[in-house]
């Protein structure tokens, strides 16, 4: 029985929480051009700067930027994988939190960093999502986000380490999350294109 894009939340994060150890032994590498990004995004920032990690998943992200002498809060919906981050990266804050749900304060982040994340949420929820993360960036905050390169939105069947992930994926062209983007009050948008083996990618900058 195939889901449909209602249950893309239950069927990503049962994903998630039954291969945490899986995808956590898998995502501990960057590959194509995402360690120029993430060192691009760091060196933005003076020590101590207040950065939250969308989607921390098992931790990767926050630990190299705990390591640039950030302060790093990190969410993510899988209670498991928050737990592998939190020993991970003892340093950082890590909270299980839904990111179509954030409730931090306005102005709480100078920067926000959502890698390979908000691609899961469907193409009709994202708007509100930027919006709320535009809300919780400090003015001329610094937002960076990683999104599947291609068309429509649908269910994957991807290996990482030893398992399968089942789970929600969108496409989106880099035009069309510039757009987005601007619409939810970021500016000074910049695209670029990153073709791994786990497919094509769009890491996007943008400011508050």
């Amino acid at each position: 029985m195939k889901e449909s894009t209602k249950e893309w939340k239950r069927v990503t994060k049962d994903s998630y929480e039954n291969h945490a150890e899986q995808f956590a032994s898998f995502t501990t590498i960057y590959r194509g051009k995402l360690k120029k990004w993430i060192d691009h995004f760091s060196d933005q920032f003076s020590k101590g700067s207040s950065i939250l990690d969308v989607g921390s998943g098992a931790g990767r992200d926050a630990l190299y930027l705990a390591n640039r002498d950030l302060s790093v809060t990190g969410i993510d919906f899988s209670e498991k994988l928050v737990q592998i981050a939190k020993e991970k990266v003892p340093d950082g804050k890590f909270y299980v939190i839904d990111f179509e749900e954030l409730s931090f304060p306005e102005g709480s982040f100078d920067g926000i960093w959502a890698s390979a994340s908000l691609y899961h949420i469907p193409k009709a929820n994202l708007p509100s999502t930027l919006r709320k993360i535009n809300f919780v960036l400090k003015n001329n905050g610094l937002f960076f986000s990683l999104f599947r390169v291609g068309e429509g939105e649908r269910f994957t069947e991807e290996k990482r380490g030893d398992a399968v992930l089942k789970r929600f994926a969108a496409y989106y062209q880099p035009q069309e999350l510039e757009d987005l983007l601007s619409k939810a009050g970021f500016k000074s948008i910049t695209s670029e294109l990153d073709l791994i083996e786990t497919g094509g990618w769009v890491g996007l900058f943008a400011r508050k």
